[in-house]
């Protein structure tokens, strides 16, 4: 999908370089998780839901993923 086609459904709120994704909020309790698969063609890699009432509470959350994920591989590394 494209980034246009993308941002029809929402508005991006979160992105991180070196995981190579974008999350976009739905103005709802939707976000997806993106990432660039080629040359602005888009995949959508992760779902999750949220309960929040704006854009600044939806960019808290979707920085909160983020650093989730980071904590996860973290965590996954140090055990091995």
């Amino acid at each position: 999908m494209t980034l246009e086609k993308i941002l029809d459904n929402g508005y991006v709120v979160a992105a991180d370089d070196w995981m190579n994704v974008i999350v976009v909020w739905n103005g709802s309790a939707t976000f997806n998780v993106w990432s660039e698969a080629d040359v602005n063609a888009y995949r959508n890699v992760e779902c999750f839901t949220k309960q929040v009432s704006n854009a600044f509470e939806a960019q808290r959350h979707a920085r909160a993923w983020i650093q989730n994920v980071y904590d996860e591989m973290e965590g996954f590394y140090e055990a091995a």
